[in-house]
């Protein structure tokens, strides 16, 4: 005799997996559907439930952050989810209404692990965030600076270096400006991180982002129009070393120069390299520990474009007349 066949209920009761509370966080950050988090929390109330409703918040806030899920941010938060406590968030993009969300939940834009950036170094690249943060109480120093010895500064800086170092190689001109106006500060690396962005910009192949031309060349010219700032408007120094005398940091190569020389030769320094040399920046200035100098580290990297401009710019220096105009000065920027 054969046994009855099973109804719907009974089929579905013994076949449907039944999903885990954390597997529902989960989704419902892909989603951001917040009936899933309510879902995820009743099971994790049952007797036999490894999850308990504050690791399931805690797990939801960290998953709606990262995938912009807004729904669900606000939900948990308004429900007993603890605001992160630093600014340093695991984001896949930068996202405006994730940070109301949190500012509005008595989140802190400035707190920061040591060594760690706040919220502001992060999106230094984007004009617009970088506004609304300063309207919405980011400072563009870190609250706490106090440290006491050099090797504390070290430690900090390689994580939290000044935020116009960052913005340098970031920001446009005005947004630039914008940071400096509200007491950002410079950094000893300001011009040498904004001399390699220039060239990585540029044309050439490499580590490059793939990107339109006209796009490419927008961003190469808001890359040099912060370089010739620097130096124009602000008077930093072609040839300042990139850190204290007497310290010896790990990827520290000098000069400006020196960092336009050690990077990827198949980018193109052209426009950067005779500004600065038209500036008085020195291929053969020795600071390196190791008593290299720009043209030796370009020797090294095999950055032959870097070299053959230097040549060319000193033999045009031997021929040039006195009262003849410097070579190459006809390169223009736009948007300073």
């Amino acid at each position: 005799m054969s046994s009855p066949a099973p109804t719907a209920s009974t089929s579905v009761s013994s076949t449907a997996p039944r999903q885990r509370p954390r597997a529902l966080i989960l989704t419902a950050c892909q989603t951001d559907d917040v009936s899933l988090i309510s879902q995820a929390l009743s099971l994790a109330s049952s007797p036999n439930s490894r999850d308990n409703a504050p690791e399931l918040l805690s797990r939801a806030v960290t998953q709606s952050i990262r995938r912009n899920a807004t729904n669900v941010l606000t939900y948990v938060l308004d429900h007993g989810a603890e605001v992160p406590a630093y600014s340093t968030l695991n984001l896949e993009d930068h996202c405006r209404a994730i940070f109301e969300i949190l500012v509005a939940h008595g989140w802190d834009i400035n707190a920061r692990r040591p060594g760690d950036r706040p919220l502001l170094w992060e999106v230094v690249g984007d004009g617009d965030l970088v506004a609304w943060c300063l309207d919405h109480g980011a400072t563009a120093i870190p609250s706490d600076l106090g440290l006491a010895s050099d090797d504390e500064r070290r430690k900090d800086e390689r994580g939290c270096p000044p935020l116009l170092e960052v913005a340098a190689s970031q920001s446009t001109v005005a947004t630039f400006e914008l940071l400096r106006s509200k007491g950002a500060q410079l950094g000893r690396r300001t011009l040498h991180f904004a001399a390699r962005a220039a060239i990585k910009s540029g044309d050439g192949e490499g580590e490059q982002p793939k990107m339109p031309d006209k796009d490419r060349a927008k961003l190469h010219s808001e890359r040099m129009a912060v370089v010739v700032h620097l130096v124009d408007v602000l008077g930093l120094d072609p040839n300042a070393l990139d850190q204290p005398a007497g310290w010896s940091l790990g990827n520290h190569w000098g000069t400006p120069l020196c960092y336009v020389a050690h990077s990827n030769p198949n980018w193109d320094c052209s426009d950067v390299v005779t500004f600065l040399l038209q500036k008085g920046a020195d291929p053969g200035l020795v600071t390196d520990p190791a008593g290299d100098d720009a043209m030796e580290l370009a020797r090294r990297s095999k950055n032959q474009r870097f070299l053959d401009l230097v040549e060319d710019w000193k033999a045009n220096q031997v021929e040039r007349k006195p009262g003849d105009a410097e070579p190459g000065s006809e390169v223009s920027v736009k948007g300073n």
